[in-house]
């Protein structure tokens, strides 16, 4: 496979702004919604970005839970933990 074709890939689960999607036979991978800026053209928009790898779908939603890659840092002013 070259570095332009596009892998298909299967969606395990989406949470809010996170998914679990299966790479290989092997792997499952966490990608985060999070807003970018292209560097060329200075645009600002939403893509999938790559979080983590994964071998198990168990792996990855403890890896969710565990970084706290739900929580929208521009939309929380204020997080105490407890």
């Amino acid at each position: 496979m070259t570095t332009k074709e596009k892998r298909e890939s299967h969606v395990f689960m989406q949470i809010d702004n996170c998914r679990v999607v299966g790479y290989d036979e092997r792997n499952v991978l966490v990608e985060r919604n999070e807003l970018t800026k292209d560097p060329r053209t200075k645009e600002e928009k939403y893509r999938w970005r790559v979080k983590g790898y994964y071998a198990s779908i168990r792996q990855a939603l403890y890896g969710i839970l565990n970084k706290e890659w739900l929580i929208d840092e521009n939309a929380v002013s204020d997080l105490i933990a407890t």
